[in-house]
C-alpha cells in the first residue's frame, strides 16, 4: 500500500490549526504534513514498557511523562514530532492543560520500526536536536534488547552511548537506572541470526 501524498503547508503554525482539526495524526518536516500509521505488536510493548518505567519513577517529581500523542514543537527547526515516549520538566509545558504540544522536552525516546530506522537516528535526531531543552535522545531496538543515547554535553556536544542485553541502562536526564533485561522482560524478540560461515 502507498502512503498517502502528505499536505503542504506554508508554516508551522498552519499546521497546528491544521492538525488540530484533523482525525488522525501527521508529522510536520519541510512544508509537508505526514499522516502516521499504526505500529507493530512489538514497538507498542517497548515503547509501553519505556512509558510505564519512567511514569513510575517520576510519579513524585515535577514532570510529565506522554507516551505516543503528544506533539512535540520544534520551532528552530520548523517541525513538529509525535514520539514515542517523551519528557518534560520544564513550567511553561505545564501550564495549559488543553495544549496540543509541548516544547521544552528533557527526553525524548523513539522505538525503531523497519521504514523509519534511519530517519529516526538522522533527519529527526538533527531536528529534535535544536531543541536546547533536550538533554538525551533514546532510541530503542524493536527487534533485539538494545538502546542507544545521545546524551548532549555541558560543552553542547552529543555523545552516543549503548547498551545491550545484560546492561543496565542510564537515563541521566530522568536520573534513572534500569536493566536492559528488565526494560525487554517478556518482549518476544527476534532470534539472532548465527554468522554465516565460508
Amino acid at each position: 500500500m502507498s502512503h498517502p501524498a502528505p499536505a503542504v503547508l506554508p508554516t508551522l503554525e498552519d499546521f497546528l490549526a491544521y492538525e488540530a482539526d484533523s482525525d488522525i495524526k501527521h508529522e510536520f518536516v519541510d512544508g509537508e504534513a505526514w499522516a502516521m500509521s499504526g505500529a507493530r505488536r512489538n514497538h507498542e510493548l517497548v515503547a509501553g514498557a519505556l512509558f510505564a518505567t519512567i511514569w513510575n519513577h517520576l510519579h513524585d517529581h515535577p514532570c510529565e511523562v506522554h507516551k505516543g500523542d503528544m506533539l512535540v514543537r520544534v520551532d528552530a527547526a520548523d517541525a513538529a514530532f509525535y514520539p514515542d515516549v517523551v519528557v518534560t520538566c520544564d513550567p511553561r509545558d505545564h501550564e495549559d492543560p488543553d495544549a496540543l504540544f509541548i516544547r521544552h522536552p528533557c527526553l525524548v525516546a523513539e522505538v525503531l520500526s523497519p521504514s523509519t530506522a534511519q530517519w529516526d537516528q538522522g533527519g529527526k535526531f538533527e531536528r529534535y536536536s535544536k531543541l536546547e531543552s533536550l538533554k538525551e535522545y533514546a532510541v530503542l531496538h524493536s527487534d533485539e534488547a538494545r538502546v542507544t543515547v545521545l546524551r548532549r554535553t555541558p560543552e553542547g556536544e552529543w555523545r552516543r552511548h549503548t547498551f545491550g542485553a545484560g546492561e543496565t541502562l542510564w537515563l541521566e536526564s530522568v536520573t534513572l537506572s534500569l536493566p536492559i533485561d528488565a526494560l525487554y522482560g517478556g518482549i518476544k524478540l527476534a532470534p539472532r541470526r548465527g554468522r554465516a560461515e565460508g
